[in-house]
């Protein structure tokens, strides 16, 4: 049984790019430094939380969505492991719409390609908030400058580095957020990108920018707002420089997601009522369950897993819910969450969190589910046109 936290405190964050960029491996990272694993998997001895399918192992390269999740510093993170080839786009469609941030992983010695194009489509679609991991900087001839001239170039000039290298291929040695660090050795660097980093925050919020038109400044108040409104709103895309082999930025991203990032309190939630009209309802603990269907498939060793998203409510095991779509009543038996192929069985779930049930009869993808009565249906998950 896991302890209860706020709801205000839950973030849930896909990881979105292209094949190859190391997203895998940054969550084993990730996994690692909160604690959650005692050793670092790597894909080429198929032994990483989130690729443990044969094939997968077989291939080295995710195949489908895997679910994690950590506690970080007193919030609870869940962790959406993503495939990144164009081939397996559907499993990205099919989570974007539940998530509340995206965490999108470009290689430096590539910078953008096909998949962190369909990332940032996606994340404007839904309107969700995002950061760009630019991973890989421990090789040789990379320029992370470079890299972020090139996202600037293609994604917007709102796409501007936070937490920035020091050092760069062997001589990588870690990461400086540049508004709570700083290292001599990259001292003019990190004053250039502050004075850049306030034009953006002023930028993305009319108020700001017309006071920082007449002062010439924002006071330290007036800029932390204006930036935490601006990445949770995604007028903002923060830039992390580092590397998930050498364990550069990872905690910097980390501390990013649970502090910057929204919660699912601050989700808009639009529905349609019995009557077919929109309504936007408030999500809570305290209020109705309502949750959505976003993938369904079957384990070998305990059967069919449907896994699910909290987005109102609190549902407790053992519990009556209703499937809206299908107007059909189901049970909930035990609940879960995942941890790659392990479950951790849980005794509720609430706002933000990604979780399963077994041997559900008459839920299946897409479909939404709240408590008996209820009569309000979330949007139908859009898949794309297969080959």
């Amino acid at each position: 049984m896991m302890a209860t936290v706020d709801a205000s405190k839950v973030r849930n964050v896909g990881f979105y790019g292209h094949g190859g960029t190391g997203k895998t491996i940054l969550l084993e990272h990730i996994l690692h430094a909160a604690g959650k694993t005692t050793r670092i998997g790597k894909i080429e001895e198929g032994n990483t939380v989130c690729d443990y399918l044969e094939e997968e192992i077989k291939r080295q390269q995710t195949l489908s969505l895997k679910l994690t999740h950590i506690d970080w510093k007193g919030s609870r993170i869940h962790l959406a492991d993503h495939p990144g080839y164009a081939d397996f786009v559907g499993e990205v469609a099919a989570s974007a719409p539940v998530l509340d941030s995206f965490v999108i992983v470009v290689d430096a010695t590539t910078g953008p390609q096909v998949g962190t194009d369909t990332a940032f489509e996606y994340a404007d679609t839904f309107n969700t908030p995002r950061a760009i991991f630019i991973n890989k900087l421990d090789r040789d001839n990379v320029d992370f400058d470079e890299v972020v001239k090139i996202l600037q170039e293609t994604y917007g000039s709102q796409c501007v580095p936070l937490i920035v290298p020091i050092g760069a291929g062997e001589g990588l040695s870690g990461a400086v957020n540049i508004l709570t660090g700083s290292d001599p050795a990259i001292a003019d660097q990190v004053e250039e990108l502050k004075a850049a980093l306030v034009d953006t925050v002023a930028e993305s919020n009319d108020a700001l920018l017309e006071k920082y038109l007449e002062a010439g400044e924002l006071t330290e108040e007036e800029f932390n707002r204006g930036l935490q409104e601006g990445i949770q709103k995604g007028l903002i895309v923060p830039i992390i420089g580092g590397s998930a082999q050498k364990d550069v930025g990872v905690t910097e991203l980390l501390d990013l997601i649970a502090t910057s990032f929204p919660s699912p309190l601050e989700h808009k939630v639009v529905v349609k009522d019995a009557s077919g009209a929109d309504q936007e309802i408030a999500p809570s603990a305290d209020g109705p369950f309502l949750g959505q269907v976003f993938r369904s498939f079957i384990d070998p060793y305990v059967g069919q897993l449907t896994l699910f998203r909290v987005f109102s409510g609190t549902l407790r095991t053992d519990s009556d819910i209703y499937n809206v779509t299908t107007s059909s009543k189901e049970r909930t038996g035990k609940l879960y969450m995942l941890n790659g192929k392990e479950q951790v069985q849980v005794d509720h779930v609430g706002p933000g969190d990604l979780a399963a049930m077994m041997k559900l009869k008459h839920t299946h993808f897409g479909d939404t589910i709240g408590a008996p009565g209820c009569n309000l249906q979330l949007p139908k998950i859009e898949l794309p046109e297969s080959m």
